[in-house]
């Protein structure tokens, strides 16, 4: 009975002010801060829906690929990403009828990427849920500023938009348009 006495007076004990608990719930200025991070619904595998597409031509082209890899290209229609977004990273693995690439991207770090073959260095960040990179890719004719966004439309659709500025030469701009894999 005394030990059930002293239990009850331990735990009923009021504590003073100035050793107050820290609240049970996150307050802390990040749990009432807007998400900082990609939508998480950019998560998930896509298709490609080459019919709402730009053709990857332009880019191809813009990028030194030659007329016979470009004419492959046009010819690709199945392409399928799965995005995969990580605490501070996302990965996004594509594939298609030739190949497989995976490339993980640590946001708001340099890294080095492959756009369609091409070595080049970028930064990648969130914004508004969105993931947007900038950076420089090295062309024959010199270096070229390339950026793009990822996002979704709806729930259902993510666009890749994608702009290539070479230094002597005319800018290109594509839009890829995946639908969510049932």
């Amino acid at each position: 009975m005394r030990l059930m006495f002293a239990i009850f007076l331990l735990l009923s004990t009021p504590v003073r002010a100035d050793e107050a608990q820290p609240p049970t719930t996150d307050e802390s200025p990040s749990a009432t801060a807007p998400r900082q991070g990609p939508s998480p619904g950019l998560a998930g595998v896509w298709s490609l829906d080459a019919d709402a597409s730009d053709a990857p031509d332009a880019l191809l082209a813009a990028l030194g690929r030659s007329a016979m890899e470009r004419a492959v290209a046009r010819k690709i229609k199945k392409v399928t990403q799965t995005v995969t977004i990580g605490d501070g990273w996302i990965e996004v693995e594509t594939a298609n009828a030739f190949r497989t690439a995976t490339t993980r991207t640590e946001l708001g770090q340099a890294a080095s990427v492959d756009l369609f073959g091409q070595p080049m260095k970028l930064m990648a960040k969130s914004v508004d849920g969105r993931v947007v990179a900038d950076g420089t890719v090295d062309l024959a004719g010199g270096p070229a500023a390339f950026s793009s966004a990822r996002e979704l439309s709806d729930p259902d659709t993510m666009t890749l938009s994608m702009k290539l500025a070479p230094a002597s030469g005319e800018t290109v701009t594509i839009r890829r348009v995946f639908r969510r894999a049932k």
